[in-house]
């Protein structure tokens, strides 16, 4: 059954330290045996497993094609105390077909990432104890910006990477010579709350326009309970307010539902 999740990460461990970029893309990816980009394409030390059904990018020509290739010159590269990559981690309806869903990840990328270098992978499995299939897709990326530099002439790693140039005095923007031989800028919307709650509200409409355009019924909603409990008490619907009245699960995510810890 369709359900909503959308998660945004740091790459910080829970503790605070640093998770290394090219190390996370193993994981995810199953290449190079190596930690995070091997878990996302299950590659390598992971190949073993057979959950990564489909796998994309978008990356410089440096990268070669090699999302571990870009992350490892994003943990060289990036400052000290900077942010590496952040990942998002959807959930996608079990209703649909592979190509369906794609659909799904394709338009909101479109909408959210077009800007930005950036590594998917999307696995599905079946729940240890319900035997339900749980598609899901993790979307490693940069906060820098795919800029009007960078369209034109791609700055070479240990550039990209740098920081962005600031305006001289009397400038508004910095020129472009000053910022082709300086960092691509980080994208700002990521620290912004309010965009953040309309990527989810963006996200919920794609899946819920798919699954109307696939004829399924069945909807998500990216709301709290709280909140779609005053909807049903505001349209008298006493069972759906009963039911959203409901203590929320824990949510133990994608990956923890699984014993192998896939």
């Amino acid at each position: 059954m369709a359900s909503y999740h959308l998660r945004v990460k740091n790459d910080t461990k829970s503790g605070g330290g640093k998770v290394s970029a090219k190390r996370h893309v193993d994981y995810i990816l199953r290449e190079d045996g190596k930690a995070h980009a091997d878990y996302i394409n299950r590659e390598g030390a992971q190949s073993e497993k057979t959950d990564c059904v489909y796998k994309g990018s978008q990356l410089p020509k440096w990268a070669k094609n090699s999302p571990q290739r870009f992350f490892d010159a994003a943990t060289r590269y990036e400052d000290k105390g900077n942010r590496r990559y952040k990942e998002i981690e959807l959930s996608l309806p079990n209703e649909l077909t592979l190509e369906q869903n794609r659909e799904i990840i394709e338009r909101f990328i479109a909408n959210h990432l077009a800007n930005h270098y950036y590594a998917y992978a999307i696995h599905e499995k079946a729940g240890e104890l319900s035997g339900e299939r749980h598609p899901h897709v993790h979307i490693m990326f940069s906060e820098r910006l795919i800029d009007d530099v960078e369209r034109i002439s791609e700055r070479p790693a240990y550039k990209y990477f740098r920081r962005a140039a600031r305006p001289l005095k009397g400038e508004q923007v910095a020129s472009f010579e000053r910022r082709r031989q300086h960092g691509a800028p980080k994208d700002k919307k990521w620290h912004d709350k309010k965009y953040l709650c309309e990527m989810r509200a963006d996200f919920a409409r794609i899946q819920n326009e798919v699954l109307a355009k696939n004829a399924f019924s069945i909807r998500v909603d990216h709301r709290t309970l709280k909140a779609q409990q005053v909807e049903a008490e505001k349209h008298g619907d006493v069972f759906l307010a009963k039911l959203y009245k409901r203590v929320p699960e824990e949510h133990i995510g994608v990956i923890a539902a699984h014993k192998d810890g896939s």
